[in-house]
């Protein structure tokens, strides 16, 4: 899940099947790697329209043919990460045999997200996690797909419906998991084992019915929910955004 896997646009897939290069995406393209870059560096309060700039190495009038200001790109970049990382939790699922098998797939596709993103997965997450912006809203209809996913798989492959707070708070529970494996020690390979043992151990206590109460339709599944962990909307990250100052130019 990159910004270098961006789908191609209809026009560019044409333009390539003509022989002929389509300049216009691959000049988009580079600006959003180039902002990746730049935001991963800089954090988004401290980047500049101009710092964009020199990372893409794309001219100012290039810039605004694709984008209006640095809101825009940014909300494009993660626009894009969470297409690709929606698209990625889709064949991680398919690609699994048994529920089991599905559930080992989506979290190491969670927590192989910080190193497909690069260093601007920590901007992404905590820019997307203030309320009232635009990013904060993608994020929660990201995270309904996810659930209807999830919901959907364990219907058809466990043969029970599953209270949607439970896949919320595993999805909460993994979204805090890898951004903490992404800040104290990305490179820590063991670190990682233990975050992937114990988002299996949540995902499976959560999912598993109540002894003597779980019955295909879901029955005694939403008491468990009290016991996922809260939203990540909840944390010390997601507090009312300051006003920020204009681009600098």
């Amino acid at each position: 899940m990159t910004v270098r896997k961006l789908s191609a646009r209809p026009a560019a897939r044409r333009a390539r099947r003509r022989g002929r290069p389509d300049p216009a995406f691959s000049a988009r393209t580079q600006i959003l790697i180039g902002a990746a870059e730049a935001f991963g560096r800089n954090g988004y309060a401290d980047t500049s329209v101009e710092d964009v700039l020199r990372a893409a190495g794309v001219s100012r009038r290039t810039f605004y043919r694709f984008f209006r200001n640095k809101d825009d790109v940014f909300a494009q970049l993660y626009e894009t990460a969470t297409l690709l990382f929606v698209q990625a939790m889709r064949n991680a699922i398919a690609i699994g045999d048994t529920p089991e098998q599905k559930l080992r797939n989506a979290i190491d596709t969670y927590l192989r997200a910080p190193e497909d993103v690069g260093p601007v997965f920590g901007v992404l997450m905590t820019e997307s996690s203030r309320p009232g912006t635009p990013l904060y809203e993608r994020r929660q209809a990201v995270i309904d797909e996810l659930v209807s996913l999830f919901a959907d798989d364990a219907r058809a492959h466990r043969g029970r419906d599953i209270d949607p707070l439970i896949v919320r708070g595993i999805i909460a529970a993994a979204e805090r998991i890898a951004l903490h494996v992404f800040c104290e020690a990305p490179g820590d390979p063991s670190l990682k084992q233990r975050a992937r043992r114990a988002l299996l151990h949540i995902a499976s206590a959560a999912l598993s019915p109540p002894d003597g109460e779980g019955d295909a339709d879901g029955a005694g599944d939403a008491p468990a929910a009290s016991d996922a962990p809260a939203p990540a909307a909840a944390d010390a990250r997601c507090e009312p955004a300051a006003a920020r100052e204009p681009d600098r130019p």
